[in-house]
């Protein structure tokens, strides 16, 4: 018998291999000064003060790349009809047997992560539209999961939609673990009637 499954309404996440100098970006944001993203708790993960980090010209070269894949992810996968631009880039810090708050990111509609090193921790996804019955599974599989784990690696680049709650798992590693984050939002008229916006 034909068969097919669709994916409907999933969360869409961009998986790219960038060809890009990772040892150079990671000497590049050690250098950076960094604040808890939590006052009040000092085991999470740390993110840089500068968050305009990919508008500074040592890391021109690393956003033309991240462009490429958003163009790819935005234009050929979703086919958008407006452009994007990029509103604001970090470097997150998470020190050994750290890790990060499970959160989303407002004020924008995608956002993006590149990851610079070997034997690092992973990043979580979690979904937190449950299922109205909880059937037993056989398998968690891309299709049923409501949580889903991607291995980190030099040159990974994940796009995702902005709202989609993640987090950096613990860091059970002795290296420190760094990334380079990034949002986007939509340029131009968005929305129709009562809901226009021109951004």
């Amino acid at each position: 018998m034909q068969n097919r499954l669709f994916q409907l309404f999933a969360t869409n996440v961009g998986f790219f291999k960038l060809d890009i100098e990772c040892n150079k970006y990671l000497k590049l944001i050690e250098k950076e000064k960094f604040t808890l993203t939590d006052k009040n708790n000092s085991n999470l993960s740390q993110i840089s003060i500068d968050n305009k980090l990919l508008e500074n010209k040592s890391f021109k070269k690393l956003k033309e790349e991240i462009i490429k894949g958003l163009e790819i992810y935005a234009y050929k996968y979703i086919e958008y009809g407006c452009e994007l631009v990029m509103c604001n880039s970090w470097a997150t810090k998470t020190e050994s047997t750290k890790e990060s708050g499970l959160h989303n990111h407002s004020n924008s509609l995608l956002s993006g992560v590149v990851y610079l090193q070997k034997n690092t921790s992973d990043i979580y996804f979690e979904n937190f539209n449950k299922p109205h019955f909880s059937v037993p599974l056989k398998n968690n599989n891309i299709y049923n999961s409501q949580n889903y784990t991607f291995k980190t690696e030099p040159g990974l680049m994940l796009l995702f939609p902005s709202n989609t709650y993640h987090k950096v798992l613990e860091n059970k590693f002795k290296q420190t673990r760094y990334s380079i984050a990034f949002n986007f939002l939509p340029k131009g008229k968005i929305g129709n009637y009562d809901n226009e916006l021109i951004l």
